[in-house]
C-alpha cells in the first residue's frame, strides 16, 4: 500500500485497476466480482494489486471518493462560500453521483448503496466544514458548532438524497432539492448569532 502515486507507471496502473472495477462492476455487480476477476480483467498479477489496495472494498472506497470528487470539482469549480448556490450544487453533486452509480452497477445497485454512504456522508463533511471555516473565521470554541452543523448538513443531505432514490425519486428533483435546502439553511443560521 505504499506507492507512489505520482510515478507515471503507478498511475497507469491504478487506473488499470479502477477502470477494469467499473467495468466488471457494470457486468457483473459488486457482490459477485473477485480480486482474481479485477487482475484478470486489469492484466495484472494479484501482488500488484494488493500493493496497491488492501481489498476490492478498498478498492471500491477510492472509486467513491475519485468520482465523487470529479463530480464535485466540475460543478463547484472553486467556489468555497457555503450559500444557497453551494448547498444547491452539493445536492446536485450527490444526486449525479447516484445516478453515476446507477449507471454503473446496474446489477447491483440496490447492494452497493449501503456501502457508499459513510464515504459520501464523510466528504460532504469535510466540503461543508471546510467552507463553515472559511465563511465564519470562528473562534476555536464555534468550531465545536461549526462540526456538529457541517454534520447535520452533510448527513441530511445524504441521507434525503438517499431515501429518494431507494423510493425511485418520488418527488421532482427541484422540490426535493428546495426542500433539503430550508431544512440545512436553518443550521447555517445558527452560526451567525
Amino acid at each position: 500500500m505504499s506507492v507512489n502515486i505520482n510515478n507515471p507507471r503507478v498511475k497507469r496502473t491504478h487506473d488499470l485497476i479502477i477502470n477494469a472495477f467499473i467495468s466488471l462492476v457494470t457486468k457483473k455487480g459488486f457482490d459477485s466480482i473477485t480480486v482474481k476477476d479485477i487482475t484478470t480483467a486489469a492484466t495484472i498479477n494479484r501482488a500488484t494489486f494488493y500493493a496497491h489496495f488492501t481489498d476490492k472494498y478498498a478498492l471500491l472506497d477510492t472509486v467513491i471518493v475519485e468520482k465523487f470528487s470529479e463530480i464535485f470539482s466540475h460543478k463547484l469549480l472553486g467556489e468555497m462560500r457555503l450559500n444557497e448556490n453551494t448547498i444547491r450544487s452539493l445536492i446536485l453533486c450527490v444526486c449525479e453521483y447516484f445516478e453515476m452509480v446507477k449507471s454503473i452497477c446496474k446489477c447491483g445497485f440496490a447492494s452497493i448503496l449501503p456501502l457508499i454512504g459513510d464515504k459520501i456522508s464523510c466528504e460532504l463533511y469535510s466540503i461543508i466544514y471546510e467552507m463553515l471555516i472559511k465563511d465564519h473565521e470562528l473562534a476555536e470554541n464555534e468550531q465545536i458548532r461549526a462540526q456538529l452543523v457541517a454534520t447535520m448538513m452533510s448527513t441530511s443531505i445524504y441521507n434525503v438524497i438517499y431515501k429518494w432514490e431507494v423510493q425511485n425519486r418520488p418527488l421532482p428533483q427541484e422540490v426535493l432539492i428546495s426542500e433539503i435546502i430550508g431544512f440545512v439553511s436553518t443550521g447555517i443560521g445558527t452560526l451567525k448569532r
